[in-house]
């Protein structure tokens, strides 16, 4: 396995302490309080609204009003010209009184005295320009009389107009409209005094938020001043970066993805066996699994967690299974499971040998049926994370291009199918519980029942067998490639998980100087 150290910054995270910096800081505080400040200028501009609706209903009454006065003006001006009518009838009944009959009979009286008194006086002349002064003054009065009944009967006409116009402006004039917008001026009026009352009360909050502006950029001012000065006191800058570093990239090497073919055939007890090499992988997709350390000293050799490793595998087995369509349950990880699989990896370790034999029974482990697949390709100490492990070990099961036992076929078209008898229980293995364990180099992985069912007897829902899931598995040597067999699982070709690269890394912070 190939292993590169690659360093390289992820993340940066930087802190300075400039005196631009601060005063940005201090800026951006105070244009946060300018913030609230619009928010009461906006329940400053809804009380405008409302302010501008109680205007217009004000001009409404208003020229109510005015229309009443107008028409109360319109009744005053009547009645002035009534009584001016009146004033001039009077007046001209006045001087109709002054001439009256009784008037020109005195002054016939009085001409006709003065005849007698020419006639007495036996002045004649004088007589003469007396009674012509007389005449004069009878003639003068009638006109002024004419004029007088015209000038009545003139003013009796205005009368009966202005009367007529008072009529008029009674029919017109709405007293009811006058008593409904004086209801409403009303309650106008005492919106009008609730609003103002908001009003005060806004501009008495807009007051204490002032003041606390005010405050705030004294303060911010004040923390201004204190930053700088610990920038100026401070000396250099420095800036700090998140570096995550790539401690490894452990890939899927090439060895555990194609298979090297073989000789054609072997001898054994002087039989010919022939054999091809398993099938190359088809992976699901690639993917990359990121390992956190917490520092570069944990990538090193520490003792396994098998159960944990076990976790994973039983998380991947049922990926597996679900990429290739196979509804057989995986078993749960279990302390049976856990301590037959101990006991037996510690067989193989004091026998010094890879081996399926045991002299352990089953009973004594309170276990009726198991299956396991072994391998020295493991060890109780790695540096690799669990996770890693357990996508390493069914790898290398799955792929089966390390199985100690070569398995031939006497017929050359067949090809055995236990080639890839590590592959099998991996597909179609089920049970009651799984486990993982290791001894030394020796490891196991194991399907166990604790009930009357067999690990192998739980089938899938399109099974094509009746009996056991273990027969499910087929291999043959069919297609274009006569070097390598092709495995089947429920009559199908199977894939692997994706080809997943594990990086081990750790992050650490890194101080920079920026400047001096």
């Amino acid at each position: 396995m190939k292993k590169i150290l690659i360093a390289g910054a992820v993340a940066t995270v930087a802190a300075t302490g400039s005196s631009v910096a601060a005063d940005e800081i201090a800026n951006a505080v105070v244009e946060d309080k300018d913030v609230k400040s619009v928010d009461c200028s906006c329940q400053s501009d809804a009380l405008m609204v409302e302010q501008e609706n109680i205007n217009e209903l004000n001009k409404t009454i208003q020229e109510q009003e005015l229309r009443v006065s107008e028409d109360k003006e319109n009744v005053s001006i009547a009645e002035n010209e009534l009584a001016t009518g009146l004033e001039q009838l009077e007046n001209a009944a006045k001087k109709l009184e002054d001439i009256t009959p009784e008037k020109i009979a005195t002054a016939t009286d009085k001409i006709k005295e003065i005849e007698i008194a020419l006639v007495n006086d036996k002045s004649l002349e004088s007589a003469k320009n007396q009674l012509k002064d007389a005449e004069q003054k009878v003639h003068e009065y009638e006109p002024i009389l004419q004029a007088a009944q015209k000038d009545v009967e003139s003013k009796l006409v205005e009368v009966r107009e202005t009367e007529a116009k008072v009529q008029l402006a009674e029919a017109t004039f709405d007293a009811n409209s006058v008593i409904t917008a004086q209801k409403e001026v009303s309650q106008l009026e005492s919106t009008l005094k609730q609003t103002n009352q908001d009003l005060v009360e806004l501009n008495k909050k807009l007051d204490a938020l002032e003041k606390e502006k005010s405050l705030f950029y004294l303060n911010s001012k004040k923390k201004k001043e204190e930053l700088e000065k610990a920038v100026k006191e401070a000396g250099p800058e420095y800036t700090t970066e998140l570096v995550q570093y790539v401690v490894a990239e452990n890939k899927v090497e090439d060895s555990d993805a194609y298979s090297q073919p073989k000789d054609p055939y072997f001898i054994k007890d002087g039989k010919k066996y022939y054999v091809s090499a398993n099938e190359n992988l088809e992976f699901d997709g690639e993917a990359t699994e990121v390992i956190v350390l917490k520092n570069a000293e944990e990538y090193s050799d520490k003792e396994v967690d098998c159960e944990k490793v076990s976790q994973y595998i039983s998380e991947y087995l049922k990926e597996l299974r679900n990429i290739n369509g196979i509804d057989i349950p995986v078993p749960p990880v279990t302390s049976e499971a856990l301590k037959w699989a101990k006991a037996r990896t510690d067989e193989m370790a004091r026998n010094k040998k890879l081996s399926h034999d045991t002299i352990l029974q089953l009973a004594d482990f309170g276990i009726r049926d198991a299956t396991e697949n072994a391998t020295t390709l493991i060890s109780k100490k790695s540096k690799l994370s669990e996770k890693e492990i357990a996508y390493r070990e069914i790898l290398e099961y799955y792929n089966d291009y390390r199985n100690t036992s070569s398995y031939g076929s006497e017929d050359s078209t067949k090809v055995n199918v236990y080639n890839y008898g590590h592959r099998i229980p991996l597909l179609g293995a089920s049970g009651t519980g799984l486990a993982m364990q290791a001894t030394e180099y020796y490891g196991i992985l194991t399907f166990v029942s604790t009930n009357d069912k067999g690990v192998y007897s739980t089938l899938p829902s399109n099974s094509q067998k009746t009996w056991s899931a273990h027969f499910l598995a087929s291999a043959k040597n069919e297609d274009e490639d006569p070097l390598r067999s092709e495995f089947y699982f429920n009559g199908k070709r199977t894939k692997f998980l994706p080809k997943t690269t594990f990086n081990p890394n750790y992050s650490y912070l890194k101080q920079l100087r920026v400047n001096s």
